[in-house]
């Protein structure tokens, strides 16, 4: 009797064991900034930190971006895509900073931006290059990701662009 309940847990557990690894895992990015600094300098760096990974952000390409937007105008912009370089734009949009429905005109705007330069990509810490014409004052930083049709945003962050340039 004790053996057959012993094999009988055994299978359930095997079961349950095999039936757990069939499930997907989820897809759904996390993005969560808790620091950002600009580091003067020439070049001048852009550090950001934080949370910006998905759970499968090794099995498929994560469109991860990063908007860079100047404060003073509210509308002028540099985008890092760390696979596909940097654009940078003037969208009216921005005005009132990136809201869900302006991603997918930003994604399609912009003309490309050689002098913005991915120097580090990690699951907590992004570093680039801000290109020289990138003006002087307050600025904010955000993530955001085209993830299956719907943008993801993460939370803003204010950055003040120094003036040792």
């Amino acid at each position: 009797m004790f053996s057959h309940l012993l094999s009988y847990l055994t299978a359930v557990s095997l079961a349950v064991c095999i039936g757990a690894s069939v499930h997907a895992t989820p897809t759904d990015p996390s993005l969560a900034l808790r620091n950002a600094v600009v580091i003067d300098g020439s070049p001048t760096i852009l550090r950001v930190e934080g949370q910006f990974h998905s759970d499968d952000l090794a099995q498929v390409p994560f469109p991860l971006q990063v908007l860079v937007r100047n404060l003073h105008s509210g509308t002028q912009y540099v985008r890092l895509d760390p696979t596909a370089g940097a654009v940078r734009g003037d969208d009216p949009s921005l005005s009132d900073g990136l809201q869900i429905n302006d991603v997918a005109g930003l994604l399609a705007g912009g003309s490309p931006e050689p002098a913005a330069q991915l120097v580090e990509l990690s699951e907590e810490r992004i570093d680039f290059v801000l290109p020289d014409w990138f003006p002087f004052g307050p600025a904010q930083v955000q993530l955001f990701v085209w993830n299956e049709g719907e943008p993801v945003l993460s939370n803003p962050l204010r950055v003040a662009v120094g003036g040792s340039r």
